[in-house]
C-alpha cells in the first residue's frame, strides 16, 4: 500500500500543531544549503513526525497481514 505523504504531513501537523502538543512546523528548505533540508526546526517536531510516520507503516503491517489471514481463510 502506497502512503499519500503530504496527506499524511498535513494530518501530522494539523493535529501536532494545536493543544495540547503546540509544536512549531517551521521547516529547514529543501535546498542544500542547510545539514537536513525539509526536516521540521524543532527537534521534538521532527521526532514526533518520526514516530508518527512509524506507527502508520506499523498500522499498515497489521492491517495488511489480517486481510491476508482473513483472505486465506475463506
Amino acid at each position: 500500500m502506497e502512503i499519500n505523504m503530504n496527506f499524511l504531513r498535513e494530518a501530522f501537523e494539523r493535529e501536532f500543531s494545536q493543544s495540547p502538543f503546540d509544536l512549531p512546523m517551521a521547516r529547514w528548505p529543501n535546498d542544500d544549503k542547510v545539514s537536513w533540508p525539509g526536516t521540521y526546526q524543532n527537534y521534538p517536531t521532527q521526532l514526533a513526525w518520526d514516530a508518527y510516520q512509524a506507527g502508520v507503516q506499523v498500522a499498515i503491517r497489521h492491517l495488511t497481514e489480517q486481510n491476508e489471514q482473513r483472505d486465506s481463510h475463506e
